[in-house]
């Protein structure tokens, strides 16, 4: 009989060792599947508000304008009031629905030259452009309103003279917020 080489001897126990090295080889792979890091990215876009009045160098949720009455000429008189057409221009920029509002904090838009008359608030009317009048309070009132965006509005004003009307120097300071309708 000749002599088995080694090799041949050991041929079974080579290919256990094979076979169990591929075998490992595998499962690390599976287990290194298994280790892996699934990574979820998410983020919150935050409600963005802003308004703005054409001319003012400020911005935010909360701006002013300050009205003052010209004095009225006979047809003013003759119609009853004084009206200006797109009398504030103001900026909305908002990624949520919005509204804004509208008051003032004046109990009256002064005294006639002769003292002998207040103006009143309720004389004050003001809309959006092409909207309906409606007279300033000191309670908060929707002006206007919409979705998301940015939109120009106008304001008209127009302040109710009377037939009983004291000339006088009127003014008035008008507060605008914008806020989630």
């Amino acid at each position: 009989m000749q002599k088995k080489s080694w090799v041949e001897e050991h041929k079974r126990a080579l290919i256990v060792v094979v076979v169990v090295a591929v075998v490992i080889s595998l499962m690390g792979l599976v287990l290194a599947e298994q280790r892996s890091v699934s990574v979820r990215v998410s983020w919150t876009v935050l409600p963005f508000q802003e308004l703005r009045i054409a001319g003012s160098t400020s911005h935010g949720s909360s701006d002013t304008a300050d009205y003052l009455m010209s004095q009225p000429d006979a047809f003013d008189l003759q119609q009853g009031y004084l009206e200006k057409m797109n009398s504030v221009d103001l900026t909305v920029n908002s990624n949520i629905p919005w509204k804004v509002q509208v008051w003032t904090e004046s109990s009256d838009m002064g005294e006639s030259n002769d003292g002998s008359a207040r103006k009143s608030i309720s004389d004050f009317t003001l809309r959006e452009h092409g909207g309906s009048y409606f007279s300033i309070s000191k309670t908060p009132q929707i002006l206007t309103s919409g979705n998301r965006g940015s939109f120009d509005i106008g304001v008209d004003h127009r302040i109710l003279l009377g037939s009983d009307y004291h000339p006088g120097s009127y003014g008035l300071e008008i507060v605008y917020t914008i806020m989630p309708k």
